[in-house]
């Protein structure tokens, strides 16, 4: 029972702090530039994409977007 009230309290506080939120959709587009590694039974990854954003809906602007990144691969 207890379990039960938490559930409900909790939902009905998501709830709440939902309807304040607004919904933003963005649209990244950017040329993307890798670079790859053989360290021989393994490949290190660099990459570094620089582009922008569209809205497509939301109250912000649109501007300059950047992904930086680095991984092993196989």
């Amino acid at each position: 029972m207890k379990n039960l009230i938490l559930i409900s309290v909790l939902a009905a506080t998501s709830t709440a702090t939902s309807a304040e939120e607004q919904r933003i959709e963005l649209n990244n587009f950017y040329p993307l530039s890798q670079e790859n590694f053989d360290l021989g039974d393994h490949i290190f990854h660099i990459a570094d994409n620089k582009g922008g954003f569209e809205v497509i809906e939301g109250p912000v602007d649109g501007g300059l977007a950047r992904c930086l990144g680095s991984g092993f691969g196989y």
